[in-house]
């Protein structure tokens, strides 16, 4: 579930790796690694389909799934809302990189939706699967009312604070 520290577990592992990879849906996300892996010493290039940095001697990479790089060797490979592989539309770069990336470990995180999906490809691949669930630290709450103060407002972001 959301809030529950899955992927924060599996970056932790990454963090570790001589050679690692995270790749996630979204350009934003891609960006938020790249920043904590920077922040904390880990030589980590970021690419996007809208921006590339590349680090000297880097070690660690971020990307958005779509860069998935299948033609390296990688000690952990962390891949985030696998559930995205039934999408339509994106479902093929979570495919390609479940099947295509070279590594030792993939640490997939994402919604139990996935889960049949991803164990029957670990199977048919000869991989080992371990599944570990994550508890959520706190309780879901459904705000008593709408962000909008008019019905004009209804899906505007505008009152949002940051203590939503």
């Amino acid at each position: 579930p959301t809030n529950s520290g899955k992927t924060y577990e599996a970056l932790q592992r990454l963090k570790l790796a001589k050679r690692g990879l995270y790749l996630g849906p979204l350009r934003l996300l891609a960006a938020e690694v790249y920043e904590t892996l920077t922040t904390q010493g880990v030589y980590t290039c970021l690419y996007t389909g809208q921006e590339k940095r590349e680090i000297p001697f880097n070690t660690h990479a971020s990307a958005t799934v779509e860069m998935a790089f299948t033609n390296e060797d990688f000690d952990v490979v962390v891949i985030d809302e696998i559930q995205m592989i039934a999408d339509p539309h994106r479902g093929a770069g979570w495919t390609r990189a479940l099947l295509g990336l070279r590594c030792k470990e993939i640490h997939v995180c994402g919604g139990l939706e996935a889960k049949e999906i991803v164990e029957r490809i670990a199977k048919v691949c000869g991989d080992e699967f371990v599944l570990k669930s994550y508890d959520r630290f706190s309780e879901l709450e459904i705000a008593p009312n709408s962000l909008a103060l008019t019905s004009g407002e209804k899906g505007s972001y505008r009152n949002v604070k940051a203590e939503d």
